[in-house]
């Protein structure tokens, strides 16, 4: 992985459930962390790999290897936010990079 392609800025974030004032409960999503992404493009072969797997992929990310980060999550890119589809892969299994699988959501 080269630190010049992990050129996109995204916010990790985690939803909590919480009661309203009327007792209904409220989803809320708080910032985690910050984590610099190298945004993949739909022909190389770890998108294809990846949308093979699941054909909800919208985009496809890669980046340095963290432990924290699960599909309960979603990531913030500017003013847009995506779902991880599945935990992410651990690629090569060497606790390096991890290949983000994501889905564009309304916020």
């Amino acid at each position: 992985m080269e630190a010049g392609k992990l050129r996109t800025k995204a916010v990790v974030q985690a939803r909590t459930l919480s009661r309203d004032a009327e007792g209904n409960m409220a989803e809320t999503w708080h910032d985690i962390m910050t984590v610099w992404l190298e945004p993949l493009d739909r022909t190389t072969r770890e998108f294809y790999r990846l949308s093979t797997v699941n054909s909800e992929i919208e985009q496809a990310y890669r980046g340095r290897y963290n432990a924290v980060i699960n599909s309960k999550m979603r990531l913030k890119i500017g003013l847009r936010h995506f779902s991880i589809i599945g935990d992410p892969e651990d690629e090569g299994g060497r606790h390096f990079s991890l290949l983000y699988s994501c889905k564009a959501v309304n916020s």
